[in-house]
């Protein structure tokens, strides 16, 4: 048991340091997410600095520069990501047209994307 709770927190450790940062920002670069992210310093423990943030997606790119992250953990235990601090320099958001889709069969087929403040 006690090599197990060791193991979690370890793995905690390495998500949490800068060098877990890291990968976690290579994994999103290298994937097919439409998004691009250039790491400047700190981690998702302290306070994180990325050099820009670029997301690309059918209809709508997004661009934010210079972008500082206070990311509050506690929220983490209940489930949710807080965000305590949020600084930027510049942010552009260019919507274009959403390119047709073809009518599934039932609405559950249908991706969705939801965002709470």
């Amino acid at each position: 048991m006690l090599a197990i709770v060791s193991l979690i927190i370890l793995a905690l450790g390495i998500a949490l340091s800068s060098i877990g940062t890291q990968w976690a920002i290579n994994y999103v670069n290298d994937g097919d997410f439409g998004v691009a992210v250039d790491y400047e310093s700190g981690s998702f423990y302290s306070e994180l600095n990325l050099n820009q943030v670029r997301i690309n997606q059918p209809g709508l790119d997004v661009e934010v520069s210079d972008l500082s992250l206070d990311i509050g953990l506690s929220c983490l235990f209940a489930g949710e990501v807080c965000i305590n601090q949020v600084r930027l320099n510049r942010v552009t958001v260019e919507l274009g047209d959403m390119p047709a889709q073809e009518e599934s069969a039932s609405p559950t087929e249908k991706n969705y994307l939801h965002y709470r403040c």
